[in-house]
């Protein structure tokens, strides 16, 4: 930051309490940008993926330029984890070896204590209000003229550094002085300097370990090996991905970048309390003359950060481009991970290896989504508004996860070589059914993630453990993203390459009475319920639905009779004949009557009788198929078929419960 120099003294105001940010807390609590692990932290996690995902392609690409090398390891999945190996080693070294550099090149010394004793003690000053557990290491170097001090270092070794005119404003202006040291303390303090220069170190080590290798292999035809395609093909199908891996990569950086410094912002003002200026310190920063050069900026606009301290509530919004690049990094990572993991197993044993690796990739970029939703929903709630701005995240992932795919090296290796395509970015009727497949999948998934805010923030405010909810969170939006993503992933492959437009169909229905479909269509119901009664803050609602409990075991035990009648040879009349329709009747109707009857949520109720009849009457599932198949695909398919069954009863049920309420409810 820097600060012309001007006059002033030292103030000795410490209150905290006066500034528009507190205010702002005061009046709107779920306004705290603090509240939720902070975007930097998330954006960071996106970053790593997204450069993984991007890297390991071109890196095996690259390893094919050398025959040797590539004979010592033959194996595609040796190849792809070398490449990963070697892009996150290099960026270790470089963040490793980034304080010393820049030491070296700053030209940076410790801070003498002769002479500047005043300086010093208000720099440890300044550590105490901050309430770092531990006081960085200052240096400076005297001849740099212009105010400024920068954070940096590396685990247990945090420097800042002074520039000599900083110095001299201590001087002249100490309230601009102590702004200053406070933004880049709050950097200490939020735990970000340590995340900004891995996210610059990720940066250089994929640009020099894979773009700049793999844009000078393609210039020189028939080097890369095996796959030399003529150059009209290399042209048609390897710059424009490069180009638009380049940029994903760099854009996610770039917003790491520039969320670290607001969220600085918004801390300092805390510390620097209402006399301070840091306002007009970034009133007086130039301003940006090309507005829509944002997106390639490493610092926000001075102007919106000073309306940030007014007030913060942009922060809470959600947008299109943020799930865009979470969309395209899912995709495209998901279709690295697969090609070189899942490809090589052949057979159904590639498909819960498929399975697991889009649910670990979904789990850790998850977040970039499902937290910011619910930041979004809980600060339009404290404010008394209705929360904006999910429409725009559901078109933003279902794009992102259509252009993530083609983004990918592996897509034209496919491609050149016949061995086919991902649907979604032609103007075909495949594709076009393909991309209302996913943004119809995408709407769904985000209206989950909205509904369940209101009781995931209840427990997660009144638990005590706001850690344990956020990770608890963060791994069912992970695993309910992940169906998405993987049972996109597997309809763009298999219709872009069969042309079957029956796997729109086909798929969602294996996936879903399969065990991973059990689980997910378990998560969907079980998670609002579990929050809505683990968020209790006193208020009127029923208790740990004991009833609910009871009147599934009862309705699975009075279903045994009716099996047992079968089993005999005493056929029941009509449909009543088939075990498997019975159940799904009795589940259905039993958990539309508990719905219309039970306290909100109503819907979850009325599918956890479901769910328990189902297990009861489970073993039912293993004798009605003959020939004893795969056990826990019957079993899912018996739990989640009653539960399917009971779904539209339940909704049903739900409606005419609240109808019923309104109409009993006085005035």
């Amino acid at each position: 930051m820097r600060e012309p120099v001007g006059g002033g003294r030292w103030p000795r105001d410490r209150g905290r309490e006066g500034t528009a940010f507190r205010r702002a807390r005061l009046r709107y609590p779920a306004s705290d940008p603090f509240a939720l692990p902070a975007r930097t932290t998330l954006r960071f996690c996106l970053l790593v993926v997204a450069t993984l995902a991007a890297g390991y392609a071109p890196m095996v690409l690259n390893l094919s330029a050398f025959p040797a090398l590539e004979a010592l390891v033959p194996s595609i999945l040796a190849q792809s984890v070398l490449s990963m190996a070697a892009v996150a080693a290099g960026a270790l070294v470089v963040w490793w070896m980034y304080p010393a550099i820049k030491v070296r090149r700053r030209r940076l010394r410790p801070l003498p204590a002769a002479g500047h004793g005043e300086l010093t003690a208000a720099l440890g000053e300044l550590c105490r209000e901050a309430g770092l557990p531990r006081a960085p290491t200052f240096l400076w170097n005297p001849r740099e003229a212009m105010p400024t001090a920068v954070a940096f270092g590396r685990v247990r070794r945090w420097y800042v550094a002074l520039s000599g005119g900083l110095v001299v404003l201590f001087r002249r202006d100490p309230a601009a002085f102590r702004a200053i040291l406070f933004h880049e303390l709050a950097h200490l303090g939020n735990g970000d300097v340590g995340i900004t220069y891995l996210a610059m170190a990720m940066w250089w080590s994929f640009v020099a370990l894979v773009l700049v290798p793999f844009v000078l292999f393609g210039l020189f035809p028939g080097v890369l090996h095996p796959t030399a395609f003529s150059s009209l093909a290399w042209l048609a199908a390897w710059p424009w991905r490069i180009v638009g891996l380049g940029l994903l990569v760099y854009l996610v950086r770039n917003s790491v970048l520039r969320t670290r410094e607001v969220y600085a912002d918004l801390r300092a003002a805390t510390w620097d309390g209402p006399s301070g200026a840091l306002r007009r310190i970034l009133e007086g920063q130039p301003r940006r003359r090309r507005p829509w050069l944002g997106p390639f900026a490493v610092h926000p606009d001075p102007r919106w950060r000073r309306r940030l301290l007014d007030d913060p509530g942009p922060l809470f919004e959600v947008g299109f481009w943020e799930s865009l690049a979470t969309g395209c990094v899912l995709g495209l990572a998901n279709v690295g991970l697969v090609g070189r993991t899942a490809v090589p197993v052949q057979g159904e044993a590639a498909l819960p290896l498929l399975v697991l690796e889009g649910f670990a990739v979904s789990c850790l970029a998850g977040g970039a989504v499902g937290l910011d939703l619910w930041r979004a929903i809980d600060a339009a709630r404290a404010r008394g508004r209705r929360p904006r701005g999910r429409f725009a995240v559901a078109l933003g992932l279902a794009a992102g996860l259509m252009l993530g795919p083609n983004l990918s090296l592996d897509a034209p290796v496919l491609e050149l070589t016949g061995r086919g395509h991902f649907a979604g970015l032609r103007p075909a009727l495949p594709d076009l059914l393909v991309d209302l497949y996913v943004v119809a999948g995408a709407l769904l998934v985000v209206g989950w993630i909205s509904a369940t805010a209101a009781p995931w923030l209840a427990w997660r405010r009144w638990s005590g453990r706001p850690r344990l909810a956020d990770l608890v969170g963060l791994l069912v939006v992970g695993v309910v993203l992940g169906a998405l993503v993987v049972l996109g992933f597997l309809v763009m492959l298999l219709v872009g390459t069969t042309g079957r437009l029956a796997v729109l169909a086909e798929w969602p229905l294996t996936m879903l009475l399969s065990p991973v479909g059990a689980l997910v269509a378990t998560i969907l119901w079980a998670f609002p319920l579990a929050a809505h009664l683990l968020g209790r803050t006193g208020e009127a609602v029923d208790p740990v639905p004991v009833r609910e409990a009871l009147i599934g075991l009862g309705i699975g035990l009075g279903f045994w009779p009716l099996y047992l009648i079968e089993v005999v040879g005493l056929r029941p009349p009509g449909f009543l004949s088939s075990p498997a329709v019975a159940f799904c009747l009795v589940q259905a109707l039993a958990g539309g009557a508990v719905a219309a009857r039970a306290s909100p949520p109503a819907v979850p109720r009325g599918l956890l009788v479901a769910f328990i009849t189902a297990c009861v009457t489970a073993p039912v599932a293993i004798t009605l198929v003959p020939g004893r198949p795969s056990v826990p695909t019957l079993v899912a398919a018996w739990l989640n078929g009653g539960t399917l069954a009971a779904l539209p009863f339940a909704l049903l049920g739900s409606a005419l419960g609240a109808r019923r309420r309104r109409a009993r409810a006085p005035g």
